[in-house]
């Protein structure tokens, strides 16, 4: 008689899923890490995690399990102990707790900020935001940030939906705790209005393709450094993309291109009140120019290339009273270029000694 322990079991057991994390959350997350909040959902939502019992249960890799935990940390919902232990975020409870807050700031909030809940052109706003972003099921807590930029950080309208749009494009729509970051940081950096908001997204639109140029130019991945200075070159030089690629072509002779190449040629141009492209070039043309006569001037005192007779010749033609002979002439002007016969100046100059 076999025992019912070791019995084959069927899996028919549920794990129940919020629909606010198919709706807010999941469709910013990888597979792995979709994956790896499933499982631990089915190992129980109300206890703690270590990390080899994550790598356990994930079923991936050690380097795969860290990327997915960090992940689900950055969407709020996987917490920490100390960096030792992790536990599953209660979402619905969050969103409970959020839509109190959400029915409290109808009226005044625990800082006696009065949050206008009805006003019309905010509910436009909202629902304008939900439907586009969050498939008409956004969570209360970014009700709650959209009454704190419009009444609190006195965000115009335009720049509130701009903030959403931005945490799109920087995959944090459904983080609260990173999405009021952003707000607070817009807040700090007096992003506020639609015309600055305009000028940010368009320096960092600037900023993203210049990155792009020199990387194809310089045919490698920039780092975080190379950012930096690229965002310099924005900020500080307003620089074009013509005059970003030029600045780049413009140290073609070296052998191994760098940034800061780069950098030293476009503030090589700042110097000289060089503004465009056009100024570039014609300050570089002129730089060719002068660089050739120097390079002119230098060859015709030292040439190298001179032969023993030559040199020989030029030197007797410069001693005093010197006769030059019919072999120096010759050397001379092979020298000056002369390709005359030798009936030329050079034998008439002899004839005149006799024979």
């Amino acid at each position: 008689m076999s025992n019912s322990a070791d019995s084959p079991k069927i899996l028919i057991s549920d794990t129940a899923v919020p629909d606010i994390f198919m709706v807010g959350y999941m469709q910013d997350l990888s597979k792995e890490a979709i994956c790896m909040y499933l499982r631990l959902l089915g190992e129980g939502s109300d206890r703690d995690f270590g990390k080899d019992m994550l790598v356990s249960i994930s079923g991936f890799s050690k380097e795969v399990t860290d990327c997915s935990i960090t992940e689900l940390v950055k969407a709020d919902l996987l917490c920490t102990k100390n960096n030792k232990t992790f536990f599953i975020v209660d979402i619905k409870q969050r969103e409970v707790d959020e839509y109190c807050r959400y029915v409290a700031a109808k009226g005044i909030d625990g800082n006696g900020l009065e949050l206008k809940a009805d006003d019309g052109q905010r509910n436009s706003l909202a629902s304008s935001i939900n439907k586009s972003h969050y498939a008409g099921k956004m969570s209360y807590v970014f009700y709650r940030l959209v009454d704190t930029c419009l009444y609190e950080y006195e965000f115009e309208p335009m720049v509130v939906y701009g903030l959403f749009n931005e945490g799109e494009r920087r995959k944090i729509l459904t983080s609260p705790r990173l999405m009021k970051d952003l707000a607070y940081q817009w807040k700090t950096d007096g992003i506020t209005t639609q015309a600055k908001l305009n000028e940010i997204l368009e320096r960092d639109r600037h900023v993203e393709e210049l990155v792009k140029l020199m990387g194809k130019l310089s045919r490698r991945r920039l780092n975080g450094v190379d950012i930096e200075r690229i965002t310099r070159w924005v900020d500080t030089f307003d620089i074009s993309i013509e005059m970003a690629d030029y600045a780049f072509r413009c140290n073609e002779f070296r052998g191994n291109i760098t940034l800061k190449d780069v950098e030293e040629k476009l503030i090589q141009w700042l110097e000289a009140d060089i503004k465009n492209y056009d100024q570039a070039v014609i300050f570089e043309k002129e730089n060719e120019k002068i660089n050739k006569s120097k390079a002119t001037r230098r060859k015709g005192k030292t040439n190298v290339y001179r032969t023993g007779a030559e040199m020989k010749a030029l030197e007797r033609q410069g001693e005093p009273g010197s006769i030059i002979k019919s072999e120096d002439a010759g050397v001379i002007n092979q020298i000056s270029g002369d390709t005359g016969s030798a009936d030329g100046d050079g034998n008439d100059l002899l004839r005149m000694f006799g024979d």
